[in-house]
């Protein structure tokens, strides 16, 4: 999992979007150290659409070794590609390249990925 360098005291913006012609929904979520991942936003589009943005912003004040990941659900025929990217911004300035899941819908017809970050 990769680490990502941050500011504890600034607020975490998520920009999370999809390209992709299938249902997307997504869950965000964090975990301090030595706790258990706890929700912090979602999103989903419930219709085809070629593309789908959201912004979420995580407080401030998270302790080193925190974790951040989001978990996606993306539905749609079979074979059919999906492109996701999260990016973690801190007072507007990118802290690190966006996190990337690709892949492509299996056979039964939904596809389950996340990208997961430790903020050192």
């Amino acid at each position: 999992m990769p680490s990502i360098a941050f500011d504890p005291a600034q607020p975490i913006d998520l920009d999370v979007w999809a390209q992709t012609v299938s249902v997307f929904e997504f869950r965000a979520q964090y975990a301090p150290p030595g706790q258990a991942f706890v929700d912090f936003g979602s999103g989903k589009d419930s219709v085809a659409v070629s593309e789908s943005r959201y912004r979420l912003r995580l407080r401030a004040g998270l302790p080193s070794e925190t974790r951040v990941r989001v978990v996606f659900l993306i539905d749609g025929p079979a074979g059919r590609r999906y492109e996701i990217r999260v990016q973690l911004r801190q007072a507007g300035e990118a802290l690190a390249d966006a996190l990337a899941c690709d892949g492509s819908i299996p056979d039964d017809g939904m596809a389950f990925d996340k990208v997961e970050v430790t903020l050192v």
